[in-house]
């Protein structure tokens, strides 16, 4: 099976390339640039995916049976214009190209899609599945939201399947955040616009693996979490710092994280199996094609 990855170079995008290469997929990676070195069953190639004549070409010519997309800019790296245009034109342009050669996609949506839940943002009810209010202000929550809709549309016209990761916090091992905050410590709870949520990278590759091997059609979202908070205190304690209150629907106890992955567990078959406490301590990892 062949593979394309966009973001091929960017951490989350490298880790693709590195596992499904290591599992015998030949993967074409697209960037921006070239990584400094090379990777055995990968070809790297220049691209830049809000330019459609370059997606078009790289993905018909390589006439994959999956595109895993991450190519785009997060929050942080970028005006609100570039940010917006990026994403939203980059996503359009590989679900396009992908629906043009048969291809299926999974994409880096994100929990941003719902909204950063802050007070002016409320959650109606706990644990958060797919079917939640999605209300995004920001430019980057709004361009994962369009590329949802975006997904929907070429799965209609071209009757390709397309999974939209709705992923929290992606983590890597060696690179955790890793105070416990006391239940008690409001100030630093309430400090957290996706309520200390995160799922390592190791679980989401997991979840691309199990979306690539399932007959899934039409377009899907899907939330994907690690099963805890990463604040290390009850999560209860973090939502009622954060509003004062809990929603009327609130079913969860312990550390247990706001967002249900339910849906990939009935549909995929996958449950993450990381957690921070663990993962912290493990030594961190770069591929080899990036040194």
């Amino acid at each position: 099976m062949d593979i394309v990855v966009t973001g091929a170079v960017g951490q989350t995008g490298s880790w693709t390339v590195d596992h499904f290469a290591d599992m015998g997929y030949e993967v074409l990676g697209l960037d921006l640039r070239r990584p400094p070195g090379d990777r055995s069953n990968v070809d790297f190639r220049p691209a830049d995916v809000t330019d459609q004549g370059d997606v078009l070409e790289f993905i018909l010519d390589a006439d994959p049976d999956t595109v895993i997309h991450f190519g785009g800019l997060r929050s942080d790296r970028g005006s609100d214009n570039a940010i917006f245009h990026t994403n939203v034109q980059g996503t359009y342009n590989v679900l396009e190209a992908a629906g043009r050669t048969d291809a299926n996609v999974i994409w880096a949506s994100s929990e941003a899609a719902y909204g950063r839940f802050l007070p002016d943002n409320p959650v109606e009810y706990l644990p958060i599945d797919e079917s939640h209010p999605v209300r995004p202000k920001r430019p980057y929550g709004t361009s994962k939201l369009l590329g949802e809709e975006a997904g929907k549309a070429a799965s209609r016209r071209y009757g390709i399947s397309v999974v939209s990761l709705r992923a929290t916090y992606i983590r890597y091992p060696g690179e955790y955040w890793t105070g416990i905050l006391e239940s008690d410590d409001e100030d630093r709870l309430g400090e957290s616009g996706n309520l200390w949520s995160y799922v390592d990278i190791r679980d989401v590759l997991a979840f691309i693996e199990a979306a690539i091997e399932t007959d899934l059609d039409g377009h899907e979202a899907f939330n994907v979490s690690a099963v805890d908070n990463r604040a290390g205190a009850p999560t209860r304690s973090i939502v009622k710092a954060m509003y004062g209150d809990l929603p009327d629907r609130c079913d969860i106890s312990g550390e247990e994280s706001i967002y249900s992955i339910e849906k990939a567990r009935n549909l995929l078959d996958w449950t993450p199996a990381h957690r921070w406490r663990t993962a912290a301590e493990e030594e961190s990892y770069t591929p080899s094609f990036l040194e």
